[in-house]
């Protein structure tokens, strides 16, 4: 990627897509509207400019990761702003329970990740590092909203 960047290059919110990374991740906050549901304002205002500037200089692959608190008719949408680009919008959760499946059924899990966790207290350093098996759910999104589980390769 760095013999494409010739010349000064400015890295914004417009250019830093291009040539500076291949993921973006965003963790807006999402208020809860009157209906009970989750605005996804400031998660789609955050992610446009850059889905436009990307969108614009050609690129390919681009990952966007977004962590938000959402309701069911709330990834609605953000699918439809994929979409309109010619995307798959995929959501990757740990509790089966977080996502709305077609059917209703909660799939296998598509990995099993073994992750290590140093426990922390606020007066003593950790003595011991934990181990942690945590199953991974990989679904797409499609036009009525609900979830299609990713089957692992």
């Amino acid at each position: 990627m760095a013999a494409e960047i010739t010349g000064d290059v400015l890295f914004d919110a417009y250019s830093r897509g291009r040539y500076a990374t291949d993921a973006s991740f965003y963790i807006p906050p999402s208020p809860s509207l009157p209906d009970g549901s989750f605005s996804t304002e400031y998660l789609l205002n955050a992610m446009r400019p850059v889905a436009k500037a990307i969108k614009s200089s050609g690129k390919r692959g681009h990952i966007f990761v977004c962590s938000s608190t959402t309701t069911p008719g709330a990834v609605d949408s953000v699918r439809a702003a994929v979409a309109a680009n010619h995307r798959v919008l995929y959501l990757l959760a740990t509790d089966p329970a977080a996502i709305q499946y077609v059917g209703g059924t909660r799939p296998a899990p598509f990995s099993i990740v073994n992750t290590t966790r140093w426990p922390s207290t606020l007066n003593a350093p950790p003595r011991h590092v934990d181990h942690e098996l945590v199953a991974v759910y990989l679904a797409t999104v499609g036009e009525d909203g609900l979830a299609r589980p990713v089957t692992p390769p």
